[in-house]
């Protein structure tokens, strides 16, 4: 594996763990989070994997631009951006809809 392969690879699947990480600690947190009264903490998590979704969004944007032309991993650059965005965009929307609609009702 060359130098610049996990680089790639942390670009494609960075956002997407985070949504995944999140959606679970949602499921998992919000009846606690309710019975406790620490519904804060959820938001600090969300604004805490939102920071990493987009640091891969930063790193696609910057993997896509260092392509090049008969590179192996062309088609894991082609994918990072738009995979990013879409789970970066996911996981805004499931954070703010843990904000604007409170989940303990």
């Amino acid at each position: 594996m060359r130098a610049g392969r996990g680089r790639v690879w942390a670009a494609v699947l960075l956002a997407p763990a985070a949504w995944t990480l999140y959606a679970l600690l949602a499921w998992a947190a919000v009846p606690l989070a309710c019975r406790e009264g620490v519904m804060p903490a959820l938001h600090f998590a969300a604004l805490a994997l939102l920071a990493v979704a987009a640091g891969g969004l930063v790193l696609a944007r910057s993997e896509r631009r260092s392509a090049e032309a008969d590179d192996e991993a062309a088609f894991l650059r082609a994918i990072a951006l738009p995979l990013a965005a879409l789970f970066t965009l996911g996981l805004l929307l499931f954070a703010a809809a843990n904000v604007a609609i409170d989940p303990c009702r």
